[in-house]
């Protein structure tokens, strides 16, 4: 009996350690609230006003004869940092001077990488930051799916002339406020908008993108996941502000091996 139950303890005490660890993350007023989890992947869930939003998964980065990033993580230590400054903005069209005030947590992981994640009053968003000894990297993919808690409607951009690749386009897109339902499986670009289930506005777009192709949303079944464009190894002029792709890439990137990613992001707005 004694061995039965130091066998039972034993895999308890294991069971617990195998367990996701969670890392809370308040905006500085609190009504947004980001709970990362570290399990087997990386995810995390959006709280707006006490409400779930927004559910993030599966936050991977496949690079070149490294390890995947962000498969089996192993959290390093963790840097919880403040942020209150006024952005002078360079071409001024609504504001003058921005505040950026923002509670900040980056999360290292062992294997030259870290998640740094913002929680704004007004949003919230996340990058990746690789710190490789490699003057050059290839990037052969980053992914991400996401889904909206019960979201009701979204303003979703639609293409007027679809081409075969949805990569190849002028991106004159037109905005359809449609059921979040109704949402086909086509390849779109950003912004996103949506009307969540406790009737918050959320937009999703990124910025930051230095040296890095932008993201795009495929819907399937309830989620969306992020589909990126592959570097144009061969290609061939149509027109004069047109090109036929002859060959792609196997990478999405050719960067530096230390820096940081494009962020994430999604606006919350409660008015």
């Amino acid at each position: 009996m004694k061995k039965i139950l130091s066998l039972l303890t034993g895999f308890l005490i294991i069971a617990g350690s195998l367990q996701a660890k969670e890392y809370p993350l308040s905006s500085p007023s609190g009504n947004n609230v980001i709970k990362i989890n570290c399990g087997t992947e990386i995810g995390f869930t959006v709280w707006n006003n006490n409400s779930l939003v927004l559910s993030v998964n599966d936050l991977r980065l496949a690079i070149k004869d490294k390890a995947l990033i962000g498969k089996d993580p192993k959290v390093s230590k963790t840097n919880y940092t403040k942020g209150d400054e006024i952005l002078e903005v360079v071409v001024p069209v609504k504001f003058k001077s921005i505040r950026d005030h923002f509670n900040q947590l980056e999360i290292v992981f062992k294997g030259n990488y870290s998640l740094i994640f913002r929680a704004y009053d007004n949003g919230v968003a996340y990058r990746f930051v690789t710190k490789f000894k490699d003057e050059t990297i290839w990037v052969n993919q980053e992914e991400m799916s996401f889904q909206l808690n019960d979201a009701a409607n979204a303003i979703w951009p639609y293409e007027f002339d679809k081409h075969e690749n949805p990569f190849l386009s002028h991106f004159e897109y037109l905005f359809k406020n449609i059921p979040y339902q109704k949402i086909d499986s086509t390849i779109a670009g950003l912004p996103a908008y949506f009307t969540a289930a406790n009737k918050s506005k959320i937009v999703f777009t990124e910025s930051d993108l230095f040296d890095y192709p932008n993201l795009f949303l495929q819907k399937k079944g309830k989620q969306f996941n992020s589909v990126m464009p592959h570097v144009i190894a061969k290609q061939q002029k149509v027109r004069d502000r047109s090109i036929k792709i002859l060959e792609e890439a196997d990478y999405i990137a050719k960067t530096s091996g230390s820096r940081t990613y494009p962020w994430r992001v999604w606006m919350i707005n409660n008015d």
